[in-house]
């Protein structure tokens, strides 16, 4: 009986200490319906990548939905240990672009498209990190047209009808 008081201390003490598990925030892209109060899970995913953003913490994960989303800047975001962002089935998620500002750090882009929705984006920037550090990415699909993937089979008037200065 006296062995009680010091085991409900005891667990109390370990509970507090206890790491708390990572979460994983769900994004739906531009054209999915909406949820009406999204909270970031599968079923009710959230509506843009920054919303998962603001939410997710130290060791999380953002998971982008099969689908088109619009550019996506991150700026600031330095949690202790990373957040990885990828898409949830290989490189279906395609994003404009990716801009990464302003001191964020501790981040893991992974396995996503970035191409341009239309031809007058071609030419932009797909991504980018300025002032920041410890910027992980892997994996993605940078392509400055969308068609960009079948370039072994172009022809020389392909080529030459294509203004393209990188990516």
């Amino acid at each position: 009986m006296r062995l009680r008081p010091y085991l409900l201390a005891t667990g109390l003490i370990l509970s507090a200490s206890a790491p708390t598990l990572a979460a994983t925030y769900y994004v739906a892209p531009r054209d999915a319906t909406p949820c009406a109060s999204p909270t970031g899970t599968q079923s009710c995913p959230f509506s843009t990548p920054g919303a998962a953003m603001s939410k997710a913490q130290a060791g999380d994960t953002i998971l982008l939905k099969d689908g088109d989303y619009d550019g996506w800047e991150i700026s600031g975001k330095a949690p202790a240990t990373p957040i990885t962002i990828r898409s949830q089935n290989g490189k279906k998620a395609r994003l404009e672009w990716i801009r990464v500002t302003n001191g964020s750090q501790n981040l893991v882009i992974q396995n996503l498209s970035l191409w341009p929705s239309n031809p007058d984006t071609a030419g932009a920037t797909r991504i980018s990190v300025s002032e920041s550090s410890q910027i992980i990415i892997d994996g993605m699909d940078v392509r400055s047209a969308e068609d960009a993937a079948d370039y072994p089979n172009w022809d020389s008037a392909t080529w030459a009808n294509r203004d393209i200065k990188g990516v």
